[in-house]
């Protein structure tokens, strides 16, 4: 497994524009803004930049144009983005979905950074170190065994002296061999989530060919 993931690790550097998490990589949360918005935008640009160097009358009018013809990109690219996007809406989409992409339209986005963090009315800011240490002390004394009441640590000592009898001959569900075909569905239903330290992304293995992933399932 581990001469698989570096092999693939290997071809995405070589294949596709990868980067690293610990790189910053430039995003465009405006995902409607289409080429024809891209190209309108760059005109009422140098029809401003004329407007600014020359203040004449067919300057003036020339940019209200390029101006009006780029509002109407813009309008018609987010309204040709909500129809697409309400066609794919079903039963099982959650209003969560519908509302997050309402404010994409909208051009709203939040920032999840975090600045500092206070603690007993003392500020945090480094965030490398103190903070993310900080954070993970306090979750591990809110998950302590020293929160939990005396009833359950009598029942837990009592439960952790009885003695576990778990035999298996190995042929339970979970032991038995995995197809191709459950395979390729597991990775399809797969969510793009962070990558793990092995730096493979679940698109990399969503558009393996199908020889590869045969040849991961027999060596599995």
């Amino acid at each position: 497994m581990a001469d698989f993931s570096s092999k693939l690790y290997n071809i995405a550097l070589t294949t596709i524009l990868f980067q690293r998490a610990n790189h910053i990589l430039k995003t465009h949360h405006t995902f409607w803004f289409n080429d024809d918005c891209k190209t309108a935008t760059k005109d009422r640009k140098k029809a401003l930049h004329k407007v600014k160097t020359s203040l004449t009358t067919e300057n003036i009018e020339k940019y209200k144009i390029i101006r009006a013809k780029t509002r109407c990109a813009i309008k018609c690219a987010k309204r040709r983005s909500w129809q697409s996007f309400v066609s794919k809406i079903n039963s099982r989409t959650s209003i969560k979905k519908v509302w997050a992409m309402v404010q994409k339209l909208a051009g709203k986005y939040h920032s999840w950074d975090i600045p500092h963090l206070e603690v007993n009315n003392n500020k945090i800011t480094d965030i490398q170190d103190i903070i993310s240490n900080e954070l993970a002390q306090t979750f591990s004394d809110n998950s302590s065994s020293h929160n939990y009441s005396a009833r359950f640590q009598s029942f837990r000592s009592q439960a952790e002296t009885q003695h576990l009898r778990f035999k298996s001959n190995n042929n339970e569900s979970y032991n038995n061999l995995f197809s191709i075909e459950k395979l390729t569905d597991a990775i399809s239903k797969a969510h793009d989530t962070a990558v793990g330290p092995d730096d493979i992304h679940y698109q990399m293995l969503k558009h393996l060919p199908n020889e590869a992933c045969m040849n991961q399932d027999a060596g599995s």
